[in-house]
């Protein structure tokens, strides 16, 4: 007897507002994981340049 778990993965024709919202969400992650890429250099270079401020 089959569960629920296994009718959900069976593939569906979904419509394009449910299309829409995954495409929302997929850009969003990106764009979060590009802009973690893009901080951390900036804040090494700034530590590093302070650094050798001092010295």
């Amino acid at each position: 007897k089959p569960t629920q778990e296994q009718q959900s993965e069976e593939p569906k024709e979904l419509s394009e507002e449910e299309l829409k919202k995954i495409m929302k969400l997929v850009q969003v992650e990106e764009l979060y994981i590009e802009a973690l890429q893009v901080k951390y250099p900036i804040l090494d270079w700034e530590i590093y340049s302070k650094g050798q401020r001092k010295c």
